[in-house]
């Protein structure tokens, strides 16, 4: 693990915060974050109540005074209208709910996807968006209408597009969650075969914990209405990550290719530049892809015996 310096709280200990998304994969590292910073938390998602319904967004907004709000509700797959549904329409039933007179921030997650490929350099939240995918036109529509609703309603929006994330309760759905589901399941008797898809991409991959501090400090420092890149600037193979995770376990297993894993709308290279976060708050990785992947493993491991 890497040393990073941590910048002054712009909101003293003791404040209040609001997480939509609470119980899934990067929110349950927001709250740890926020709570290690002596910020109390609230929680709500799916379970709760639907994001899109205003009513109970604003009954949960009205029943707390917040400092700050951090959005990581919505969906990854499915259907494009859904994918907007989700996305789009319930940050918009969010940022109309928010009672008259609210100073703090509310950071928006948004993601890499609105930009495409990024080439040989890295790219930087000026960089043309291009997205290539439904998820990546919702993130778009997303980031329009919460930056529209900041200038209308006077609030402070801060927009945090997250590159591919790691660490330990990644999804199987997505490829290193699925490389490492399956080799478990392999350790415990499987049949061991990893099917896989297109393995020369490239993406810059951030751990969890790295971005749930990253969306902090930008809730505390971000300037109203920008983006930031939550990204290592560093590119990796999703093939090198099969690799590293194959080298990590005694099991003897195949890789075959299957035209089934193959994505059609996919970009070759996407890799971001960091630079405005860390000019901004210091911000910097602290785990490295190998450390992120080790974790995940071990996690999964434990979690099957």
């Amino acid at each position: 693990m890497l040393w990073r310096h941590r910048p002054s709280e712009s909101h003293g200990p003791g404040r209040r915060a609001l997480i939509t998304g609470a119980t899934g994969f990067v929110g349950r590292e927001v709250r740890r974050a926020l709570t290690a910073r002596g910020w109390r938390t609230v929680g709500i998602s799916r379970a709760d109540g639907d994001i899109r319904d205003r009513g109970f967004v604003g009954a949960t907004l009205s029943g707390e005074g917040f400092d700050l709000i951090v959005h990581l509700a919505g969906v990854l797959r499915g259907e494009e209208r859904h994918l907007m549904s989700s996305n789009v329409d319930g940050t918009k039933a969010l940022l109309d709910s928010v009672p008259g007179g609210f100073k703090g921030a509310i950071v928006v997650a948004s993601s890499s996807a609105v930009y495409g490929a990024s080439g040989a350099d890295p790219v930087d939240e000026d960089a043309p968006i291009a997205p290539v995918t439904p998820y990546g036109r919702s993130k778009v529509a997303e980031e329009a209408t919460a930056l529209e609703a900041g200038a209308r309603l006077g609030l402070r929006v801060v927009i945090a597009r997250l590159f591919n994330l790691l660490g330990p309760g990644l999804s199987p759905q997505l490829a290193c969650g699925a490389f490492v589901e399956r080799i478990v399941a392999i350790e415990h008797g499987a049949d061991p075969v990893i099917r896989v898809g297109n393995l020369s991409t490239i993406r810059d991959y951030v751990d969890v914990r790295d971005a749930a501090e990253a969306l902090v400090d930008i809730g505390n420092l971000g300037v109203a209405g920008w983006a930031y890149n939550v990204a290592s600037g560093r590119g990796t193979s999703t093939g090198w990550c099969l690799r590293f995770l194959l080298g990590a376990t005694s099991a003897s297993i195949r890789v075959e290719i299957d035209p089934a894993f193959q994505v059609t709308e996919d970009v070759p290279v996407q890799v971001g530049d960091p630079g405005r976060l860390l000019a901004a708050t210091g911000w910097s990785p602290t785990f490295t892809v190998e450390t992120s992947l080790t974790d995940m493993l071990a996690v999964r491991r434990m979690e099957a015996k």
